[in-house]
């Protein structure tokens, strides 16, 4: 049936009918029906309908159990569905048809095997393809899907939409939603084997849709990212061999895009001058290079001290590097934008390109004639979209000249540009007449400065070199800029006016406005692009504008990501800044010293502010004796040489720490060749060296011979205590020592010797009724005051009277308390210094006041009650007269800041009893090692001499005695522990005993030992013969 006009008008009627007919031709008719215009049923198989023009008021074409049809290139429309295949129509090929339908586009219904090529068959107001019924492998190919294009489900949840574009290959898209009688709407985007990309929706919130792939790369990982209203998610999976990806499931009405995964890793590496992990260095400011090759670049960070900063992201809009590199297709009048936006840049009227004289690399010089850069494209925003312009200029004063920098706006004069200017040295923001802010700091002086805006809609700000700017920090700005090319150095629409005369570098523009910080770091860094796939991160980093870092330990770590989403990293890098010497301080030998021994043990301190260990040289005599002696930060190092001859020696200590910043210490001499005390540690008590023990108190006891003894020292773990030295200016052991002069015999002036070098001796009192006497001691002997009228007289003028700092301390047992040291006026009671235990009002306190003129002040009383019959170390001291501590057995209790005035009247002073008159007030207890300082001993020091006692038995012998813990109340952790004791003669002589260590470990170990029996092994029998 060919060329014929078939027309039937009858509202049911069809115009061409086949009915179980086989291999018909009906070819180039114009076919009109009231209802269907060509009908295939009961097996019309084997058919060709082609290049037929059809208008229907029912089907276009509709087949019946009729396959392996050929139906191509039929135009025309329909009023009821464009095709329809029903009951098994399977096989039938449909090609390059064109059919507008006021039904359905395609309606598959139960069939199988179909194939719809190329053409547009579709519907404005239903559904273009219709699954309808159970129906598989039914595939369009190439069919037209330039616009949305609806298809329906009416079927099972078996039947499969399956789209294949063959102008692209043989790629499959697959389409199932679960639920029957549903529907998307496709709109297709992108379609290759290596990115697809396409818009699936549905009214139904929530819906799902199933898809699978065929025909894609084989073996490749693809990322699915689909962007609905619920947010963006994102699988990852990797075809076959064959290029299939199996079924996967997306939620309907957002965008969805597969593509090839690029799993190439970006290589990005710290390069020189970069520093090396963990350096320690003394320089200020730290240049890092980071090497990134990858030529879809996309994002990078650089993290500094634990802060990331982005350098580049997509709010980058346009970047400048202007080093005319020819790889990315720049020369003198065409400057690529790095950014990826494509905003690159003409250069008009031979603006002329410095390879070397830019900020970094290339810039471009503007004469100030005509010439300037201007962007291909709008910058893409206005009003009072957010941003920033940033670029380095170095230039002139431009006086009375307004000179463009960048530019964006439609015109050189008018309202609606965002301006960067220089007028008369400084930077302005323009935007014409709205808008005028001339900053307050100097950039036209020849010099390379950091020019930044930012705008967040409201608050425009301006920083120069990474400082704001006060005049450009303005609030509640209203911008009303237009979009439009970018100017740099002029404009197309310039007046000779605003050319500028200058270099500029390195402009960028953020589609934000950057935080200060951010602008901060920029100051310091800069990104180029140096080849098609080749990047150098550089930075110079700094504390901020003006200031180099401080000292201490940094982190740095740079970060890159394509266009992909990968991800690499530089390893984290730390780098140490240290530009401080250490201090040293020489402890022994004392400068001056004279020692008889040819073995010296030196010892010193160096500290450093961040390394915890240095190294050390020791010179004697200009030559450097022992090098790079390992020392510890802030703890005393000991070192021993030997075979000194008889002579004087100088000796200093050199230091250096990790960042070889290096101090030598003052020099001091000694002297080798003169006799000098004994001196050495007893034992018992004292534990011998390298002692472990469970103990936590450690008994030491050293014994000195020295008929001339001038200082005692004692070191424990590290720490130097003076136990004795000329500072010490009382001191009684109340021993009763023959040898020293001393001979109690129960009457008035039995004398007290004071064994400090002061001679401070006393003349014990005992009065009419002989009750007070000689008793057992804190340590060894001690006097037992009677409260009546027993007292020590001491000679000369009063021992501290008015010195401005003091110390005075002293073990007492009582029960009713009394004056224990005093210092007086014995004209009158008008003036004293009264150290003593209050015996009026209980609990009896311990304290010290002053009386001054008559007036009580200064009192400084402490809180533990002393009159329970027991020992007690009670201690007061005075600094600048203006400040008292009250200590009882080591602890303070008590603090007082009265200035105390003029004292110099005090004429008497006494132990036991506060004035010779009839005002006495008696001690009743007993005393035992008094001491007073002139001097105010530190927390420490007194903490310490708690723990110990100094007496002197004999014209020349000493005992010094250590009950070493760690403070009043708690023993010695766990740990390792050094002692060594001191002694010099009042010639500087000096000698010490050997350093000692002693381990606590007073922690149970309850492990038993394991015991392994190894041969002969169990069950064995031996014999040895022993014949020889």
């Amino acid at each position: 049936i060919s060329n014929n006009t078939i027309s039937s008008n009858n509202t049911n009627s069809v115009a061409v009918r086949l009915d179980a007919s086989t291999s018909n031709t009906i070819i180039n008719n114009n076919v009109s029906a009231g209802a269907t215009c060509i009908n295939l049923e009961s097996s019309s198989n084997s058919n060709n309908v082609s290049d037929n023009n059809i208008s229907c008021g029912g089907h276009g074409f509709y087949f019946d159990s009729s396959s392996s049809n050929i139906v191509s290139n039929n135009h025309g429309s329909s009023d009821g569905n464009g095709i329809g295949l029903y009951s098994s129509s399977n096989t039938n090929t449909f090609s390059d048809n064109f059919i507008i339908s006021g039904g359905e586009g395609i309606r598959l219904s139960g069939v199988n095997s179909n194939n719809i090529t190329g053409g547009s068959i579709f519907s404005p107001t239903t559904t273009d393809y219709s699954l309808f019924g159970a129906g598989t492998n039914n595939n369009f190919i190439n069919t037209n899907f330039t616009g949305q294009r609806t298809i329906s489900f009416n079927a099972v949840t078996t039947s499969w939409f399956n789209y294949n574009n063959e102008t692209d290959g043989s790629i499959w898209l697959k389409t199932n939603i679960f639920i029957v009688n549903q529907y998307l709407t496709r709109t297709l985007t992108t379609w290759s084997n290596t990115t697809m990309t396409w818009n699936d929706t549905n009214s139904t919130a929530g819906l799902t849709a199933r898809y699978n792939l065929t025909g894609l790369l084989p073996n490749t990982q693809y990322s699915i990212y689909n962007t609905s209203s619920s947010g963006t998610t994102t699988q990852y999976l990797t075809t076959d061999a064959g290029g299939i990806l199996q079924s996967f499931t997306i939620l309907l009405n957002g965008n969805t895009e597969i593509k090839v995964i690029d799993d190439t890793p970006l290589n990005i590496s710290f390069v020189p001058p970069t520093p090396a992990n963990d350096t320690t260095t003394t320089n200020t400011s730290i240049e890092i290079n980071v090497s990134i090759t990858e030529a879809n670049l996309d994002e990078v960070k650089f993290n500094w001290n634990g802060t990331n900063y982005t350098i580049l992201n997509d709010s980058l809009v346009l970047m400048f590097n202007f080093d005319n590199v020819s790889a990315l297709g720049e020369n003198d009048t065409h400057v690529f934008d790095v950014s990826g936006y494509g905003n690159d840049g003409t250069v008009y009227n031979g603006t002329v390109m410095n390879l070397t004289g830019g900020k970094y690399g290339g810039a471009f010089e503007f004469d100030g004639m005509n010439d300037y850069v201007e962007t291909s494209n709008n910058i893409g925003f206005s009003g009072t979209d957010t941003r920033t312009f940033s670029a380095w200029f170095n230039g002139g004063p431009h006086t009375g000249l307004w000179a463009t920098i960048v530019l964006m706006g439609p015109d050189d004069n008018d309202n609606k540009n965002f301006e960067l200017v220089i007028s008369n040295s400084h930077l302005h923001f323009s935007s014409w007449n709205t808008y005028n802010f001339e900053g307050s700091i100097i950039i036209g002086d020849n010099v390379w400065h950091h020019l930044v805006i930012t705008y967040d809609g409201s608050d425009l700000k301006g920083y120069i070199d990474g400082v704001l700017d006060p005049n450009i920090d303005q609030s509640s700005v209203t911008l009303d800029t237009q979009d439009s090319h970018i100017f740099i150095g002029g404009s197309a629409t310039g007046h000779s006016s605003k050319w500028l005369i200058g270099t500029i570098d390195e402009v960028r523009i953020y589609n934000r406005s950057l935080s200060a910080s951010e602008i901060q770091q920029l100051y310091f860094t800069n990104l180029n692009k140096y080849d098609t796939d080749k990047w150098t991160l550089y930075v110079n980093q700094s504390k901020n504008s003006t200031d180099v870092l401080d000292e201490g330990v940094y982190t740095y770590q740079a970060f890159a990501k394509d266009a992909f989403g990968n991800q690499n990293q530089t390893e984290e890098r730390t780098v140490t800044i240290d530009a401080t010497n250490p201090t040293i301080t020489l402890n022994y030998p004392d400068n001056g010293a004279t020692l008889s021994t040819s073995s010296i043990n030196f010892n010193w301190t160096a500290t450093d502010n961040l390394d915890a260990s240095l190294l050390c040289n020791l010179t004697i005599n200009g030559t450097v004796n022992q090098s790079s002696i390992a020392s510890t930060s802030g703890q005393y190092t000991n070192y021993t040489i030997s075979g000194f001859n008889d002579g004087t020696y100088n000796w200093n200590i050199s230091c250096w720490d990790n960042a070889s910043n290096l101090n030598t210490s003052l020099t001091r001499n000694f002297t080798v060749g003169a006799t000098y005390q004994q001196i050495n540690f007893t034992e018992p008590p004292t534990p011998a060296n390298d002692t472990t023990t469970t103990n936590t108190s450690i008994e030491i006891n050293v014994s000195i011979t020295e008929p001339n003894l001038n200082e005692v020292k004692f070191n424990w773990n590290g720490t130097n205590y003076t136990i004795y030295n000329d500072s010490l200016v009382l001191m009684m052991n109340f021993d009763n020592v023959s040898g020293i002069g001393e001979s109690y015999n129960n009457s008035n002036g039995t004398i007290i010797v004071d064994v400090s070098n002061s001679g401070n001796n006393g003349t014990l009192y005992v009065g009419a009724d002989d009750s007070g006497n000689y008793t057992t001691g804190k340590y060894q002997g001690a006097y037992n005051f009677d409260g009546v009228d027993d007292y020590v007289a001491l000679s000369g003028t009063p021992i501290i009277g008015n010195d401005s700092s003091f110390t005075i301390a002293s073990w007492i047992k009582t029960v009713n308390g009394g004056m224990i040291y005093t210092e007086g006026y014995n004209v009158n009671a008008n003036w004293n210094i009264i150290f003593q235990v209050d015996g009026v009002t209980t609990p009896y306190s311990f304290r010290i006041y002053f009386k001054e003129d008559g007036v009580w002040k200064g009192e400084t009383i402490g809180t533990t009650p002393v009159n329970d019959s027991g020992w007690h170390y009670v201690v007061a001291v005075q600094t600048n007269k203006s400040y008292r501590e009250i200590f009882i057995d080591g602890v303070l209790e008590d603090t007082d800041t009265t200035l105390i005035g003029d004292m110099s009247i005090l004429n008497t002073h006494n132990i036991g009893v506060n004035e010779r008159t009839s005002f006495a007030t008696f001690f009743n207890g007993t005393i035992d090692e008094v001491r007073v300082w002139n001097r105010s001993l530190s927390s420490s020091e007194i903490q310490q001499l708690y723990f110990m006692n100094l007496n002197k038995y004999d014209t020349d012998k000493w005992a010094l005695y250590i009950n070493q813990s760690k403070n009043s109340t708690d023993g010695l952790d766990d740990g390792v522990y050094t002692y060594q004791a001191f002694a010099k003669d009042s010639s500087s002589n000096e000698n010490q005993t050997e350093v000692r260590t002693i381990t606590v470990n007073a922690t149970a170990d309850e492990t038993l030992p394991l015991i392994y029996l190894e041969s002969p092994t169990n069950n064995t029998q031996n014999t040895t013969d022993n014949t020889p």
